[in-house]
């Protein structure tokens, strides 16, 4: 049998769709194709031609991105040692398995095939911590070479720090100033602040304006009482005065960044950066003509600096600004035990009355919430401790009640020189609503605008907090509760994840087996980082005779252990236990509690204290004693 030159060309050009196999493949495929064409006798007399031609178009990387590999790609993500960094790719023709480096080293695992691959690395203690950096060598099918390619398409970075980046890496959360002489300046190009620049000095009332980027999206210029008021804004010369509407903070507006455009939109009438009278395309003349909205071009974004301009058409304005350290109260809060809320003659003299934890349960849960961006929120979950004088029933754990909900928007502020807090927003306060400087309230419409406290100490996950009313002081006590290491979700970890034997960490007696109890193997225990404990067990659970009357086997989860109530843990690091607060809340397996295992779901306890045999990273062992053995629990973070 013999075949023409044209045969082979066009037969040639439909392997092409087959490259994820390699050259041998296609090469095997085409052999078998041929032997087949003309029956089982066929023989090919014509076998000594030529590898296709190179086509003479050099293949192209249209999409780029990298990403830490348990989230989407965007720009600006973090990995941390042992964590995975992946390259995506979209080619723009078939081509071979790329040849990919991440931080020099040439990765092993690549998958993919035709014209999309992807390609993965751990991070090892040899990576030097900052920007991960890649290469991609690539070639079409017929052999023509593409330009090695070191950047993304689409913007994304990833940060390599060996023991986790800072939380606000790649974030614009925070507050923010101008940065300085010059911070704001005019000229004829972005960046060009040839015509015109600022001086501190000149205009201090404008360099103490925030700018509050939220972690939720929101943006609020905080001015407080003057800033650098303009001619066309008041109608009198320029000078520094009381900030006027709708550029003076009243509203809280939004923020989109573009990072693959490399753009920043402030959302909301009124709402800028810096400057009012600077927008897309013109200057204002006058507050009525603000827009809804402003888009930016950010021409740095380096860590806590950013520079960005407008074109106002015939000219650009440049801003330069600097994010402020973390406040040291940035974190979610709670009352710390007995006595951590009293009343006295002075600041932390608590002779008068002092709390009880035990007494009011539904107040030392509510968490007070110090974002890092500068928001201020009260978490009271379903009931809080309400008083007669906003309820006009006598004082009893119930639904909270407006403005003291926390539904309301606020914002705080921390002043270290003066050692102040304040928490702005009607309604929003610390511990206890009534308290308000210079008075107790005695009905809710009377609550201000905001409170200042006195920070009578602040070290590390402790605070003690003041407040001076009409005669007297009350003082709160708080620990900080939003850096335990156990924030996330857990799941038993693989065979042996829970078992039984006569000491701590020994199961001899029996362990589990993930395949014989799958329903059991996909239960999350989640930690909150607000101190809340949930067991989400989803549809099925491992049911065992005790709670349902029937043998042990998978089904649906029995009350109290069934997840749909939230409880509490609280870790000590130093004792290493691990308290689990909520009636039915519980690691891994109901019936194991201090002492004993239960025999009816009417027995939960109130609480139960797992001892912490090991806590390393994402790993975890757990413990806890039974009448005569203890069981003993091993989980990972999912």
């Amino acid at each position: 049998m013999e075949y023409s030159a044209n045969f082979f060309s066009s037969f040639w050009g439909g392997l092409i769709g087959l490259a994820q196999y390699g050259r041998a493949g296609v090469l095997m495929a085409l052999l078998a194709t041929l032997a087949a064409c003309g029956g089982s006798d066929a023989v090919i007399t014509q076998n000594d031609l030529a590898e296709p031609a190179s086509d003479g178009v050099a293949p192209t990387l249209e999409m780029v991105s990298i990403k830490m590999s348990k989230s989407g790609p965007k720009p600006n993500g973090t990995a941390k040692l042992g964590q995975d960094v992946q390259i995506d790719i979209f080619a723009s023709e078939a081509i071979m398995a790329p040849i990919v480096r991440i931080n020099g080293v040439e990765v092993d695992e690549i998958s993919g095939s035709v014209r999309e691959w992807s390609a993965k690395r751990k991070m090892t203690e040899f990576d030097l911590d900052g920007e991960v950096t890649f290469s991609i060598s690539f070639e079409d099918v017929s052999g023509e070479v593409g330009v090695d390619v070191t950047s993304t398409t689409d913007g994304s970075a990833v940060q390599y720090c060996i023991e986790g980046c800072p939380e606000n890496a790649g974030s614009l959360a925070g507050d923010w100033y101008l940065d300085g002489d010059g911070a704001v300046g005019v000229g004829p190009v972005a960046g060009d602040t040839s015509w015109w620049a600022s001086t501190a000095a000149d205009r201090p009332c404008w360099y103490d304006d925030i700018h509050r980027f939220g972690e939720d999206g929101s943006f609020l210029n905080v001015l407080g009482d003057e800033t650098w008021v303009e001619e066309w804004q008041s109608g009198v010369p320029d000078a520094c005065g009381t900030p006027v509407a709708p550029h003076d903070g009243s509203s809280v507006g939004s923020y989109v960044y573009d990072e693959g455009k490399s753009t920043l939109t402030i959302q909301g009438k009124g709402s800028h950066i810096a400057l009012a009278k600077a927008v897309n395309g013109a200057e204002l003349a006058s507050p009525a003509l603000a827009p809804e909205a402003i888009t930016y071009d950010v021409l740095t974004l380096d860590g806590d600096s950013m520079t960005l301009s407008v074109d106002i058409g015939g000219g650009y304005w440049t801003f330069k600004l600097k994010r402020a350290p973390a406040s040291p109260v940035a974190g979610k809060w709670k009352l710390d035990g007995d006595g951590a809320v009293g009343v006295g003659p002075v600041a932390g003299d608590t002779s008068w009355w002092a709390s009880t934890a035990a007494d009011r349960p539904c107040w030392y849960d509510d968490v007070y919430e110090f974002g890092s961006d500068g928001s201020y929120s009260n978490i009271h979950g379903d009931k809080t401790w309400v008083e007669e004088w906003q309820s006009g029933i006598p004082d009893e754990c119930a639904t909270p009640v407006a403005p003291h909900d926390g539904n309301n928007d606020a914002v705080y502020s921390y002043d270290e020189e003066a050692s102040t807090l304040t928490v702005l927003g009607k309604g929003a306060y610390v511990a206890l609503p009534k308290a308000v400087n210079g008075a107790e309230l005695t009905s809710p419409a009377d609550a201000p605008d905001s409170i200042t406290y006195d920070v009578l100490t602040l070290d590390g996950d402790s605070m003690t907090l003041s407040v001076d009313i009409d005669g007297g002081s009350w003082t709160f006590k708080l620990k900080r509760v939003s850096n335990s290491p156990l924030k996330g979700n857990w799941k038993l970890d693989g065979d042996g994840a829970v078992g039984v034997g006569p000491v701590a960490g020994d199961t001899s007696w029996w362990a589990s087996t993930e395949v014989d109890r799958p329903c059991w193997y996909d239960d999350i225990m989640h930690f909150g980082d607000d101190g809340t404990f949930l067991n989400a067990l989803g549809g099925k659970t491992w049911v065992e005779e005790w709670q349902s009357g029937v043998p042990d086997a998978c089904g649906t989860p029995v009350a109290p252990h069934d997840g749909s109530s939230t409880g509490s843990y609280m870790y000590d690091g130093d004792a290493g236990k691990l308290t689990i607060s909520g009636v039915g809340s519980h690691i891994a397996l109901p019936k194991a509690v201090n002492g004993a295992e239960l025999t009816s779901p009417a027995e939960a306890p109130e609480a139960i204290t797992y001892d912490v045999l090991t806590l390393d990273g994402d790993s975890m062992t757990l413990s806890v004693d039974i009448d005569g053995g203890a069981w003993t629990f091993r989980v990972i973070k999912d």
